[in-house]
């Protein structure tokens, strides 16, 4: 059984302008039964993500009102994948409800994780910052700054432009909450 989680910011539904979205997708394929088909999921595979879906809202396992970022306008959506490897007995439907919650709150760790994002960020910001003022002191013994302007800094002012972009573009990380 493999149950994957991924996230999107997205649109929150008009009668839920404060909570995220919660998507359950089961793939039945021919490797855990040959009576399965590839293609679009069938009744079972529909079934058995409402099934799940139902299991993990009605536990109140997510907290949706936590995954809203702005109200009526940005929201996380968390998408579950479930793809079993083997399809026998009754127990399936139970382990595959427990797989897509264990792989929830896997994940639930780690996006309230922006602080740890921002400090990753002031801690990258500070190395930077130090490893050129070491180099520099190394280089003032030598009288020879074109080391440092030819490489250095234009390598330094490269990944800080990258880091930052990624962390407050692609994160969309904030330095205030």
């Amino acid at each position: 059984m493999f149950a994957g989680v991924k996230l999107e910011i997205g649109t929150p539904y008009p009668d839920t302008p404060d909570e995220g979205g919660l998507m359950i997708n089961t793939e039945l394929i021919p490797l855990s039964n040959p009576e399965f088909e590839s293609g679009p999921p069938g009744i079972q595979a529909i079934e058995l993500s409402r099934v799940v879906d139902r299991g993990i809202r009605e536990s109140k396992a997510i907290d949706m009102k936590k995954l809203c970022i702005e109200p009526k306008e940005k929201v996380w959506t968390v998408i579950v994948d479930i793809i079993p490897i083997n399809d026998e007995g009754n127990y399936v439907l139970t382990e595959r409800g427990f797989n897509a919650l264990q792989a929830v709150e896997t994940s639930s760790k780690y996006i309230w994780l922006r602080a740890a994002h921002r400090r990753s960020f002031f801690l990258s910001l500070m190395v930077s910052i130090m490893g050129n003022i070491y180099i520099l002191w190394i280089v003032s013994h030598l009288n020879d700054y074109t080391l440092w302007y030819a490489f250095v800094l234009p390598a330094t002012v490269a990944w800080m432009i990258f880091y930052s972009y990624w962390t407050f573009v692609k994160r969309r990380i904030r330095l205030r909450q």
